[in-house]
């Protein structure tokens, strides 16, 4: 058998990948319980892969703390709030990801952290 036809009989008759290749939401093994208990900060959560991230966390149960840049800019954010199953557990917390003081407030109660956040504006490294 080719190496192309091992690759299609990959794929299920909708065209996407087959159900095994990727884990259902409630089989991701983070090494934290994953319960109401749980509270994830996700920095950037409000950017294209941090709300996709906050999203799957509100699905499987826990609560989640996002950090923007600036909480004045609601329509940066706004989006998270209507997320299904974010009512009551999903918290926009303002920080400044290039101020190290302010970070020891924000992880508080946090039991994982998920970095998505880059600075605003980036600038290239030296």
């Amino acid at each position: 058998m080719s190496d192309s036809s091992k690759e299609s009989d990959s794929y299920n008759e909708s065209g996407s990948d087959s159900e095994d290749r990727l884990p259902e939401i409630n089989q991701i093994d983070m090494g934290i319980p994953i319960n109401a208990n749980t509270k994830i900060l996700v920095t950037g959560g409000n950017g294209y892969l941090g709300s996709h991230i906050v999203y799957y966390l509100l699905e499987m149960g826990v609560s989640v703390k996002v950090s923007v840049h600036d909480l004045e800019n609601e329509i940066g954010y706004s989006h998270l709030e209507e997320l299904p199953k974010a009512a009551g557990r999903l918290e926009i917390v303002e920080a400044e990801l290039t101020d190290k003081e302010v970070w020891r407030e924000v992880i508080k109660g946090c039991h994982a952290i998920i970095h998505t956040a880059s600075p605003n504006p980036f600038k290239a490294p030296k």
